[in-house]
C-alpha cells in the first residue's frame, strides 16, 4: 500500500461552495482590494464572513474590537470595511469617525450595520462620513446592492 503524501501550506485556500442561487461576482469582488469586518459577536463576523464567501470575496479579515480595527487599517490598505454599530469600547461610530478624520484612511470606504437605527443614528452616520448603511440580518443580495453602491461612489469621487 502506497502512502500518499500530503503538504500543508500556512495559507488558507478558500473553500469553494455552491453559492446557493447567487452568481460570485468576481468583476464586484475584484473591485473591493480586502475587507475588514469588525463586530463583536463571533457569530456575526462567521456569518458575515459566509455571505462575503459567497459573493466571491476571498480577502477577509475579521476583528472584534474598534481599536484592533483601527491598527489593521493603518497597516494595510483596505478596499471595504464593515463594522458592527455596536462594537463594545469603541463603538462603530466612534471607529467611523477615527477613519474619516485621518488622512491616509479617509477614503477607505465604511459601510455600517446595525441591528435597529433610529433617523437620527441614521443622520449622524451619514454626517460622520458612513458611505451606506446595512440592517441586521442582511441577506447577501441586500449586502452586494450595497457594496455596489459603496463602489460607485468611491470610483465617482475625485481623487485627493
Amino acid at each position: 500500500m502506497r502512502q500518499r503524501l500530503v503538504a500543508y501550506h500556512s495559507f488558507k485556500v478558500p473553500e469553494r461552495r455552491p453559492s446557493f442561487g447567487l452568481p460570485r461576482d468576481l468583476s464586484l469582488s475584484s473591485q473591493v482590494n480586502a475587507t475588514l469586518l469588525v463586530a463583536e459577536r463571533r457569530t456575526s463576523l462567521r456569518l458575515m464572513c459566509d455571505l462575503f464567501d459567497r459573493l466571491g470575496f476571498f480577502d477577509v479579515e475579521t476583528t472584534h474590537s474598534g481599536e484592533d480595527a483601527l491598527g489593521m487599517l493603518r497597516a494595510k490598505k483596505y478596499g471595504l470595511l464593515l463594522a458592527d454599530w455596536q462594537i463594545g469600547a469603541m463603538s462603530g461610530l466612534q471607529l467611523l469617525r477615527a477613519v474619516k478624520g485621518d488622512e491616509k484612511l479617509r477614503r477607505t470606504p465604511v459601510l455600517i450595520a446595525a441591528t435597529n437605527l433610529t433617523c437620527e443614528q441614521v443622520v449622524l452616520a451619514r454626517r460622520t462620513g458612513a458611505d451606506a448603511l446595512i440592517l441586521k440580518p442582511f441577506l447577501a443580495s441586500a449586502l452586494r446592492s450595497k457594496i455596489e453602491e459603496v463602489t460607485k461612489r468611491q470610483s465617482s469621487r475625485p481623487a485627493s
